[in-house]
């Protein structure tokens, strides 16, 4: 890790740890309180071919609110060891990227309950790999993280939600706007397109037991690019779906 990152990577912490002094004082805290989780998790994997890969990881997330407003932080720290059939093995223990989020809820003062959000991506994770390290990342249905870093990312997010007694509906909409960072050695300059996303959802109450729910969502992918030229475009994502809770 160069000097200029430590400096930016602590500049973040002192901007987050700053403004959630300056949004929740001393009064507020015996309010509204603060309030901090963590855990542990190991995911342990093996294949008919002898691959194994083991990964440990701590979660930590801090929450704080003050009437209608909330601001929460969520980071963790991985270690992750995989041992190839037939490559060297590979560990990498690292600090993950920070995820910062912003909301207002506007409730009981408009024909329809408002959220607003801004989730912002900070990039303290690892990033930057070289190309012995890229058998870390791994398929997220065998290991719990498989995204070690990213770049800068910000997501304003808007959502509205309406109840009828027992009809509810909701939608929201969401901007990922990603910034450029290094992937790896061989992959500079990465800038991985932005996001747009939408949501949908009705709600039906048979009883307060029992409920069904039709949803869906779309999302549509920018252009990843590479030194400035394309790079690759995911396709249109869509999502229905229906489903019955008790």
């Amino acid at each position: 890790m160069t000097i200029m990152r430590q400096k930016t990577i602590t500049g973040i912490f002192i901007l987050v740890l700053s403004a959630v002094y300056l949004f929740f004082n001393v009064n507020t805290v015996a309010a509204s309180g603060i309030s901090a989780q963590t855990g542990f998790q190991v995911d342990w994997w093996r294949d008919n071919k002898d691959n194994k890969a083991v990964q440990a990881s701590i979660p930590v997330k801090i929450e704080a609110r003050q009437g209608d407003y909330s601001l929460s932080l969520l980071t963790g720290y991985a270690n992750t060891h995989v041992e190839p059939a037939d490559r060297e093995n590979r560990t990498l223990s690292h600090i993950l990227d920070t995820k910062v989020n912003f909301s207002y809820a506007i409730l009981e003062k408009l024909p329809v309950d408002v959220l607003l959000g801004l989730d912002l991506n900070l990039p303290t994770g690892k990033t930057d790999f070289v190309q012995e390290e890229l058998v870390l990342i791994m398929d997220p249905d065998i290991i719990a993280i498989n995204t070690f870093g990213e770049g800068y990312n910000v997501n304003p997010t808007v959502s509205v939600v309406k109840d009828w007694g027992i009809w509810t509906a909701g939608m929201g909409v969401g901007y990922l706007w990603r910034r450029e960072y290094d992937f790896s050695k061989n992959l500079q300059d990465y800038d991985p397109g932005d996001i747009v996303n939408a949501t949908a959802e009705v709600r039906y109450y048979f009883s307060p037991a029992w409920s069904t729910r039709f949803f869906g969502g779309y999302a549509w992918y920018g252009k990843d690019r590479v030194e400035g030229e394309d790079f690759a475009q995911p396709g249109e994502h869509y999502l229905l779906g229906l489903g019955l809770y008790y």
